[in-house]
């Protein structure tokens, strides 16, 4: 099998897998989210994924709500 080819496979299967969500302009933000975040998940140690998922999604939620001309704050 190709390089191309291994690329390709691998593309189809995410598309497959998480393509409604690039695909349906209607999918629920919170749902985006959870599932973004829980794909994260894996690299964090198992005791601590319930906290760090939590406070992921606090702070994207929290972001999601300010408005765009806020920007973000100094670093």
């Amino acid at each position: 099998m190709s390089i191309f080819a291994d690329v390709n496979r691998r593309m189809s299967e995410n598309l497959q897998r998480h393509g409604h969500f690039l695909t349906d302009p209607n999918a629920p933000d919170e749902l985006r989210v959870e599932d973004a975040v829980d794909l994260l998940m894996p690299l964090v140690r198992p005791d601590r994924r319930r906290d760090v998922k939590r406070s992921i999604v606090a702070l994207i939620h929290e972001n999601m709500r300010r408005p765009a001309s806020a920007g973000l704050p100094p670093e």
